[in-house]
């Protein structure tokens, strides 16, 4: 519902929502979403297909579409990550949040077990997968069967075959509810 309200604001109406495991449940509370303001349809997956694999059920389209992981809450801006897509001519534009780490310890660098630098304490920034895709109309013709696929694998996939995937930093809020501890420290807020 959050994910459904976050792109309804922008301008957002359509969904096709994926549903498996306790699927009833999530389709007997938001329906058809009128009483969201917007038009939801489900895809029915007999067995888990994966992030990517059920787009193989996932209706044609002339428009690049939005793909979010259902555990991901962000207030991320829908609009500007879809400029940022048609902008770059982007096959697939995955969303990417900053992530620090910090090494508590020093590292020691060797060659023949000869130390050759001791690096203290050093911080390292990467950027994570979002959860949280826009995809080229086209991908979809990528799913000819009925499949199990990881978002990660058709990523991968398609780099190989040389497609333009673009990072689409994320600054705002978000929040991975699929671990079990993150979700309870941020509800301890």
């Amino acid at each position: 519902e959050r994910i459904i309200l976050t792109a309804k604001k922008q301008g957002i109406k359509n969904f096709v929502i994926s549903i498996n495991y306790l699927g009833n449940k999530i389709k007997s509370y938001l329906k058809d979403g009128r009483k969201l303001g917007v038009n939801i349809i489900y895809i029915k997956e007999d067995k888990p297909l994966g992030t990517a694999g059920s787009l193989y059920h996932f209706n044609e389209t002339k428009k690049p579409f939005i793909v979010s992981n259902a555990d991901i809450i962000s207030n991320i801006n829908y609009r500007e990550m879809l400029k940022y897509h048609k902008k770059l001519n982007s096959y697939i534009t995955v969303g990417a949040i900053s992530n620090f780490e910090k090494n508590h310890y020093g590292s020691i660098i060797f060659k023949n077990n000869r130390v050759t630098k001791i690096e203290e304490k050093k911080e390292k920034k990467y950027f994570i997968n979002a959860g949280i895709y826009i995809l080229n109309s086209k991908a979809k013709n990528f799913f000819k069967s009925e499949r199990f696929f990881h978002m990660t694998d058709f990523i991968q996939a398609e780099i190989l075959k040389n497609k333009k995937i673009y990072l689409f930093p994320i600054h705002e809020n978000w929040y991975d509810y699929g671990i079990k501890e993150k979700y309870l420290k941020h509800n301890e807020k």
